[in-house]
């Protein structure tokens, strides 16, 4: 059997969130006369408690799609 591991350094960068979520404006990108808006984020960032669950959801959909499915052992296994 030909098994493939892979490893993702920024995969949680690219999760699709499924609520909003709102964070201050970073530091230097304050906008002047804005300060006391925020930024509603659309992808989740290092830092949250949901980006191991966004990118799971996301690369689960992705692979069902491709016509892969979870093994019955291991939900972290396609075949």
């Amino acid at each position: 059997m030909l098994i493939h591991q892979m490893h993702v350094v920024t995969a949680f960068l690219n999760g699709e969130l499924e609520e909003d979520i709102y964070m201050e404006q970073p530091e230097g990108v304050v906008v002047e006369g804005k300060e006391t808006l925020v930024c509603k984020l659309n992808k989740s960032l290092y830092g949250l408690k949901q980006p191991p669950k966004c990118w799971n959801s996301t690369l689960d959909k992705q692979l069902k799609l491709m016509g892969f499915s979870n093994s019955g052992a291991d939900h972290c296994v396609y075949t």
